[in-house]
């Protein structure tokens, strides 16, 4: 299972040395967990450790999590939206 630590973001972005961002589980359109927060280098990085806690998500319980979606966001901007039923597992 991946871990990752929630961070406190500091309120001056520019003391920040990468962006910190926050990864929320959504179903339909509320958003029901906040999985945490993590620095990341941009955005790529932060979809690509998005689908790595997809698929140890998916891993433990692939019916549960279908038509699932995982938010990315960076302060108040959206980085990305992850679907999960189009991240694929890996072998």
């Amino acid at each position: 299972m991946l871990v990752f630590r929630k961070i406190s973001v500091p309120l001056d972005p520019v003391t920040r040395v990468m962006p910190a961002y926050r990864f929320i589980l959504v179903k339909e359109v509320a958003e029901i967990e906040g999985l945490g927060a993590l620095e990341l280098r941009n955005d790529a990085a932060a979809i690509d450790f998005g689908k790595e806690v997809i698929r140890d998500m998916k891993h433990s319980d692939p019916a549960y999590y279908a038509g699932r979606i995982m938010k990315i966001m960076e302060g108040e901007r959206t980085a990305a939206t992850v679907f999960f039923d189009t991240v694929e597992m890996l072998q």
